[in-house]
């Protein structure tokens, strides 16, 4: 599952109609995964999940227009991302990784910005929470 999300340095073509459909599935999968079940969650973490899913969250933050809509494929990803942050925030030991990342904490702050997504909007609202 995170070698499904897992997105190399120099690939632009991540968000294509071909690979983005695959990769919003991995991404929601991956959220789903980690909050059914703690030992999901403390996996992901264990298997170096937190990198990627920060260095997803950094890219589409990157290449996601301010205006993007929930219809948006990119837009869902982000959501998905956002939600398994979410999630992962809930136990300790991540949530002071995710501390000690301020690229990660600025890139999920930044979410706030997409006006058109509620979605992200929301997810975003609610990682923040869990690690308040």
């Amino acid at each position: 599952l995170l070698e499904a999300i897992t997105i190399e340095d120099g690939d632009s073509r991540f968000l294509s109609e071909e690979r983005s459909p695959a990769l919003e599935i991995a991404t929601q999968l991956c959220w789903l995964t980690c909050v059914c079940c703690t030992l999901n969650g403390e996996e992901l973490y264990r298997s170096d999940g937190l990198a990627i899913l920060s260095n997803l969250l950094s890219r589409l933050s990157t290449v996601l227009p301010k205006e993007a809509s929930t219809a948006f494929t990119g837009s869902r990803i982000m959501t998905y991302c956002i939600r398994t942050l979410a999630g992962l925030g809930a136990f300790d030991k991540v949530r002071s990784a995710i501390f000690s990342t301020p690229l990660l904490v600025h890139d999920v702050m930044k979410a706030i910005k997409y006006e058109n997504s509620p979605t992200i909007i929301e997810a975003a609202v609610h990682c923040i929470s869990q690690m308040a």
